[in-house]
């Protein structure tokens, strides 16, 4: 009996399996429901079509293939990460790790044309300022200095949306832009 108390004990302290690949995760609050506490989320929610911060660079490398360059790599002063850029036709990654030989963690995703990955929302490349203004409300930390930028989030961890001089977006970020 005390054996199967005991793994009884242990199936109840067990975690829940995580769901299968092909369920649905739950759909983002709307731009009604979103408050504070939900923009400061956007950093590690949000996605650009399969891309998001929380990916691995093997796990990017797996869904683009090679890259097509990378940038520079330097030890960031703030952080003590080794940082550099990694991109694909549309697509650029921030990638960061300990040690200059990695192993890389994606830090902060970028899509311009001809990416046709779309955020959760639905904005993608090409989205009218009405559409993204519809979808998202700018963060209270965005000065609006340059009309041609939209800042979802925070700029410590967030979306930023660059507008062309047709008010449509040209290029969308998930990354932490101030340092």
């Amino acid at each position: 009996m005390t054996r199967w108390l005991a793994v009884l004990a242990l199936a109840a302290c067990r975690a829940p399996a995580p769901p299968p690949n092909n369920v649905a995760r739950p759909s983002p609050p709307s731009v009604a429901d979103a408050g504070a506490t939900a923009d400061a989320d956007y950093y590690e929610s949000e996605a650009l079509g399969p891309l998001h911060t929380r990916l691995t660079g093997d796990e990017i490398v797996k869904l683009l293939g090679a890259t097509h360059g990378t940038g520079t790599m330097v030890q960031e002063g703030a952080t003590g990460y080794w940082v550099t850029t990694w991109s694909w036709p549309g697509v650029e990654a921030t990638v960061a790790a300990e040690a200059p030989a990695g192993p890389w963690s994606v830090r902060g995703v970028a899509v311009f044309a001809p990416s046709q990955f779309a955020t959760r929302r639905g904005v993608h490349v090409g989205s009218t300022r009405a559409e993204l203004e519809g979808a998202y409300a700018r963060s209270p930390d965005d000065q609006q200095t340059n009309p041609a930028e939209y800042l979802v989030g925070s700029p410590y961890g967030g979306m930023l949306f660059e507008l062309d001089d047709h008010d449509r977006v040209r290029r969308i970020a998930i990354d932490v832009f101030a340092f």
